[in-house]
């Protein structure tokens, strides 16, 4: 029993010193956005995530490899290697480092890797442990072997036509299709590891951008089959429900702030705090459906108690009252909130020098803290020889696959292409 309670206090300081994922290897051959957010987020979990790259990955054509703000914050956390796997060499050199993994991460075009000689049969068949997590525009289906993009996936599921104004669908202003599918690819990629603690054998993972859209559309397609009736985008003008306020609103320094109140509690904690205290005595605002009848009452109060502050004043005097409220943001602004920049809320890159902060995986347990591993390859190859040699091949092998540029050890720029 005290062996017992000795290994299991081991465990203990173990879990609290480790992440979750430290000691899980991580074959990754992705480009764009939703590849490299699936293996981020196992790095950030402390897998250990080598990235795999063409030789070309620096040309113009290559845009999925450009080094710029996105292509670091998607692939922190990694160490890099660059294998052209048009040489058969290289595709021995892939497989070889396979036979020790636990994951394989791929969003290529359908077909590609089996046609590379690297799909899950190939490698399931020198290591049946594998876990092979493939992203894909569709899951099986009359579509599954069509290619698509995070634009296209929620143009087709119906999010664009949510997003704008009717007659004008557009975008979201993140690539939610291709980082959702990520993220439920890591799902399927953690159950699996749960799965192969039982079993001993590993299985292939797939993720599609369109069924993530379309999970996305879920509360929206159940409604209208409900209802009959086709949504209003929410791009429109749109009725606020009870809702009091649900609003932006403009302030005198030039900024924004939208405010939700959405009780009558909230309601007569938000009133004195602006300076609205005749408020509180009109009897037609005294609850949600009197002040939505009455919406013309008190909304031109607000927007002039809005205008006679600032963004900051009308954030301390809500935020002291207990309202929710906050600044309309842009991506460069957002960086210097206070809650962004308190501790555990980044993590921290060297790029080129300079100090770059990446939003941290959006999660806090007891038992760990997400940290920054390693600065993402920076140069194409620039871990190739010490993946290498972690992985048994010799300092001869290694010279002999640099030499025949099987493998690179950098990159020089667009003048190095694959053959």
């Amino acid at each position: 029993m005290g062996q017992v309670l000795v290994h299991l206090q081991k465990g203990t300081e173990m879990l609290s010193n480790s992440l979750p994922l430290a000691g899980i290897k991580v074959i990754e051959l992705t480009h764009i956005v939703a590849g490299p957010c699936a293996g981020a987020i196992l790095g950030d979990l402390g897998a250990d995530v080598i990235k795999v790259e063409p030789p070309d990955a620096l040309m113009p054509s290559r845009s999925g490899y450009a080094r710029q703000g996105g292509y670091f914050f998607l692939n922190r956390n990694k160490r890099g290697i660059v294998l052209d796997l048009k040489k058969p060499e290289a595709v021995e050199v892939f497989l070889r480092l396979t036979d020790g993994a636990d994951i394989v991460v791929e969003n290529q075009g359908p077909g590609t890797m089996d046609r590379m000689g690297i799909g899950y049969d190939a490698i399931r068949a020198r290591n049946p442990r594998i876990i092979y997590c493939s992203v894909k525009g569709f899951l099986s289906g009359p579509y599954s072997t069509r290619p698509l993009m995070d634009e296209l996936a929620q143009t087709m599921a119906g999010l664009s036509y949510m997003t704008g104004p009717t007659g004008t669908p557009l975008r979201a202003g993140a690539s939610i299709t291709d980082m959702g599918a990520a993220m439920f690819s890591i799902i399927g990629v953690l159950s699996a590891l749960l799965q192969r603690n039982l079993t001993g054998v590993g299985q292939r993972i797939t993720g599609g951008l369109f069924e993530t859209a379309l999970y996305f559309m879920g509360p929206a397609s159940s409604g209208a089959q409900v209802t009959g009736e086709t949504p209003q985008p929410m791009g429109d003008p749109r009725p606020r429900g009870n809702n009091t306020l649900y609003d932006l609103f403009p302030c005198g320094d030039g900024g924004k702030v939208f405010i939700a109140i959405t009780n009558d509690a909230q309601w007569k904690r938000f009133c004195p705090a602006m300076g609205l205290g005749e408020l509180l005595e009109d009897p037609g605002l005294q609850s949600n459906p009197g002040r939505a009848a009455n919406r013309g009452k008190y909304f031109p109060k607000v927007e002039a108690a809005c205008m006679a502050r600032t963004v900051p004043e009308v954030v301390d005097a809500l935020e002291d009252a207990n309202i929710m409220v906050g600044p309309l943001n842009n991506p460069k602004t957002v960086l210097s909130d206070r809650h962004v920049l308190s501790p555990g809320r980044m993590q921290h890159m060297k790029i080129e020098g300079h100090d770059l902060l990446s939003a941290n995986l959006p999660i806090e347990t007891s038992a760990y803290t997400i940290r920054e591993q390693h600065d993402p390859p920076e140069a194409p190859g620039r871990d190739s020889k010490e993946i290498l040699a972690e992985n048994g091949f010799s300092a001869a092998e290694i010279q002999q696959l640099l030499d025949s540029k099987a493998v690179y050890d950098h990159v020089d720029g667009p003048a190095v292409a694959s053959a």
